[in-house]
């Protein structure tokens, strides 16, 4: 399919293009809800180089990358030994990696006039 034609066709909501696009979603449903999930917490924040040459900002980048490797391992171990669902796990460290990663994302905003609306 013309990738022009199937977005015109989601942007005038043609039933052509919206419903295999709905079944496909609700039938898959499961696998995309646990990759919006570990998307959250997985996709990395872009920093511009010229902005590591700063030592805070890179020791602050650092330890949010390996906040990243530890919840990898912390939910790889919880999925694999409690077979819990993805947003089950949510509760146990959630809150943890949010809050450390919006004072990152807060504390590199201030160096480089980025405004993010969390």
């Amino acid at each position: 399919m013309d990738p022009q034609h199937f977005k015109n066709g989601l942007l005038h909501g043609d039933p052509g293009i919206i419903y295999p696009v709905l079944g496909w979603m609700l039938n898959k449903s499961p696998e995309l809800t646990t990759r919006a999930y570990l998307a959250r917490f997985l996709v990395s924040i872009e920093i511009p180089e010229h902005l590591f040459g700063d030592e805070e900002i890179l020791e602050v980048y650092q330890q949010y990358k390996d906040l990243q490797d530890e919840f990898k391992e912390v939910y790889l171990y919880a999925y694999i030994h409690t077979c819990m669902h993805p947003c089950m796990l949510l509760r146990y460290f959630s809150i943890f990696l949010c809050m450390y990663c919006i004072n990152a994302c807060m504390y590199v905003c201030m160096y480089t006039s980025i405004y993010l609306y969390i």
